[in-house]
């Protein structure tokens, strides 16, 4: 894969709208991006990846500072700088790089960092001087892996036919968490191939460095280094991983020679067997180093376990624990690039996990293994990260879909999160840790009551709500039954958390439970809500929405008078009209199915009356759309556009806009005279006669259709009206039967004249 998935979380939109996933090649303008991801999720690859694209330089934050000059205007890929920092109070490392930024004068610079040891606003105002210097600055959150992503993974490691397979095997077996993490789905599939289906994080790990460590080459192990066993160099890689994480040199020399202070050579760990450290190094656990003749570890998510495997048994040989946390950080907490490391210790040292546990706790749930405590230690966990929330309620601001946070709903915890779950006294980030954990890990059907009452309390954030209604959704069709209940029963509510949690169970239930009625329901509640609503509420809805169902969904409204539109909220105005376009434009765009002529200019009509009051519309989509429908354009601008007879108040203007009669397959004058059409028929004027299209004046009920249309237009304004309406080629013909017919039958919309009583333009 050479591009991704990422979202924009800095800086944030003025207006609250919610930032959507795009691919990380689109931010390619910006002069400095900063890439924020969980281990493993594929940040240094995309890095490669996009320096090769682009003819930039990939290194890493230490190479960078240690290279003295850089070509001018180059494109600089800087990986890694979490693995540089001595600490989170350490600010040296940035005002350093900033520094060096300053000298170097690069064209453009990407910089990635594990998102939990970025340090948010503290990190941006480091390196503030910088970005105001050279350009503008974006920060990036890498997303999880697609399922698209996920088959291209796996096509990778050569599971091209048997991905869809595997997949699903994956997900029954509960390791659906295993696929949206690159490298956690690579280990997987080495795993899966010895014929072993791990259960936790802990054996996935396990096995994948086993393969790691293995000779794949029956040849090699004949002779030399390859006559080494896994276990017998598992132990002698994890010292050398221990050794280099804690150290932070930049790497390990294979010459006998003891090297510099920045690659040491492996002979300098006297400790170990020199035949068995040379074996360990030539294994797949480790690569290519940053000079000739040296190598690193492979991933640092495979070198945290090993070299946290070793310390264990080193601390229950007799090494203080102490005198490791000491080499580790400060006061006991461990320093960020140190975090992974610290926390698989709690799982290999049950006995002091609770010390470790408590030292780190939401380090020991992201990097570590949840699912390998003990139930007592998770408990502690879970006490632990309620004082953690206690001190600090944002420590999740940024990085809250943790890969391992799923680990911690096991069945021993049901009490525990029914406690959290229905406690008035737990603070948001505990109940945010323990609904997060049951809608990513093990799905615990015994506490669904306790998750609806979760999504029904109007008190609850929109977040937590939003997380129950996604744990519930996992929980079979019972628990799925008892959404679409709570959606459908309970009274419309119209404030802005009601409205997006409305939008999610659409979203997640669409072409299910709930189809193009109730997306058009929602969007004509939104435009009615007393109150605004989160931009982007409703843009993941109208990508779910398929050709065949968009009919469906625009037929139901109608346009709105301009006198009312000053009663509606203006965000809630653009967010359906933003919907409404899109859904206008896929329908337009694409060649197949041929549209309904009458329907399209009753969309056109409503499209123009948003239009009016938002700003957003995109007058140049819709004609390229209408260029690629000729025939379609042909047969609106016959049925919808006046005869070519100038009046009184319109002039030569208004005859002008007819020429789409006679110059058929032209949008730019079809929407001219389509716009001043509008302007004019949506005008009303209180007490006289205002003008109205062919459709509204149709019988209200039809024996073929019994589509319902909304319509803003009663005395308060912003109250929705419904009525019932004919749809589509029927609703044409059950007023006007013989109206498509040539030879003198007049078309339904030049029925539709202009009916406005007599007042200046």
């Amino acid at each position: 894969m050479t591009d991704r998935n990422v979202r924009q979380i800095s800086p944030s939109p003025k207006d609250g709208a919610e930032q959507h996933a795009l691919p990380f090649s689109t931010f390619a303008r910006h002069a400095n991006i900063v890439l924020l991801g969980d281990p493993g999720a594929g940040k240094s690859h995309l890095f490669r990846e996009s320096a090769v694209a682009s003819g930039g330089r990939y290194l890493t934050a230490r190479a960078f500072l240690n290279i003295p000059a850089f070509p001018p205007h180059a494109v600089l890929f800087i990986d890694a700088l979490d693995e540089q920092r001595a600490g989170r109070g350490d600010r040296g490392t940035a005002d350093t790089i900033v520094q060096k930024l300053f000298a170097a004068a690069p064209a453009k610079v990407r910089i990635s960092c594990r998102i939990v040891d970025w340090l948010g606003e503290s990190d941006l105002a480091a390196f503030q001087p910088y970005f105001e210097h050279s350009g503008d600055a974006v920060v990036l959150s890498l997303e999880r892996l697609t399922p698209e992503e996920q088959r291209a993974v796996l096509a990778a490691q050569g599971m091209t036919a048997e991905a869809g397979a595997f997949i699903q095997e994956a997900q029954a077996r509960g390791l659906a968490a295993f696929l949206e993490n690159p490298r956690n789905l690579i280990m997987l599939v080495e795993a899966v191939k010895t014929g072993s289906w791990p259960a936790t994080r802990n054996e996935l790990f396990r096995l994948s460095t086993r393969l790691l460590l293995s000779e794949p080459s029956d040849e090699h192990a004949r002779t030399g280094g390859g006559v080494y066993s896994v276990d017998e160099l598992r132990e002698t890689a994890g010292a050398i991983c221990a050794a280099r994480l804690i150290s932070d040199v930049a790497g390990i020399s294979l010459l006998d020679r003891y090297g510099d202070a920045d690659i040491p050579s492996y002979r300098s760990l006297g400790f170990l067997d020199v035949a068995k450290s040379q074996a360990a190094l030539g294994r797949r656990a480790f690569e290519a180093g940053p000079v000739p003749e040296s190598v690193d570890y492979a991933h640092r998510t495979t070198a945290e376990f090993l070299g946290a495997e070793w310390l264990a048994g080193r601390i229950r040989a007799g090494l203080p624990l102490g005198r490791v946390q000491a080499l580790m950080g400060v006061e006991g907490r461990p320093a960020p690039e140190l975090r992974g490391l610290h926390a698989w210790l709690a799982c290999f040292l049950p006995e002091q996990a609770d010390q470790l546990i408590e030292a780190d706790p939401y380090g020991v749930l992201t990097y570590g293994d949840a699912g390998s405590l003990s139930p007592t230690s998770r408990r502690r966990l879970l006490d632990a990260l309620g004082r953690l929330s206690a001190r600090d309620p944002w420590f999740r601001a940024g990085h809250r879909r943790s890969p391992g946070i799923g680990a911690l709903a096991q069945p021993d915890m049901v009490e525990v999160f029914r406690a959290v779950l229905n406690s008035p006294s737990a603070n948001f980030g505990l109940r945010s840790v323990v609904v997060d954990a049951l809608a990513e890990g093990m799905p615990l059907p015994v506490l669904k009551d306790d998750l609806a009452a979760v999504v029904t309390r109007g008190e609850s954030p929109f977040a937590e709500r939003m997380g129950a209604v996604l744990a519930l959704l996992r929980l079979g069709p019972d628990a799925k039954a008892l959404v679409c209940e709570i959606y459908r029963e309970r009274p419309p509510e119209g404030d802005d958390p009601s409205l997006r949690l409305r939008a999610v169970i659409v979203t997640q239930l669409y072409g299910d439970s709930f189809g193009p009625e109730d997306v058009a329901q929602l969007m004509g509640d939104i435009l009615a809500a007393p109150t605004e609503v989160t931009t982007g509420t409703l843009w993941p809805i109208s990508r779910l929405i398929s050709l065949a169902d968009i009919p469906r969904v625009l037929d139901r409204f109608e346009p709105i008078e301009r006198n009312l539109r000053s009663d509606l909220e203006r965000r809630n105005l653009w967010e359906v009209a933003a919907a409404f376009e899109q859904l206008l434009l896929t329908a337009l765009e694409q060649p197949e199915p041929e549209l309904n002529a009458v329907s399209v200019w009753g969309w056109l009509r409503v499209w123009r009356s948003f239009r009016d009051g938002y700003g957003g519309a995109r007058d140049k989509n819709v004609r390229e759309a209408l260029h690629q429908r000729p025939v379609l354009l042909r047969v609106i601008a016959e049925h919808s556009l006046p005869p070519s007879r100038p009046t009184a108040r319109s002039g030569r203007r208004f005859s002008n806009y007819a020429r789409p009669r006679r110059s058929r397959s032209s949008p730019n004058y079809f929407l001219s005279g389509f716009s001043l059409i509008c302007r004019r028929s949506n005008r009303a004027a209180p007490g006289g006669s205002s003008s109205t299209s062919w459709h509204s004046a149709s019988p209200t009920t039809s024996p073929r259709c019994a589509h319902r249309r909304f319509s803003p237009s009663c005395s308060a304004g912003a109250t929705r009206r419904m009525t019932s309406a004919p749809c589509g080629i029927e609703r044409c013909h059950a007023r006007f039967p013989n109206s498509f017919s040539r030879g003198g039958h007049t078309s339904p919309v030049n029925r539709m004249t202009i009916r406005t009583r007599a007042r200046n333009p």
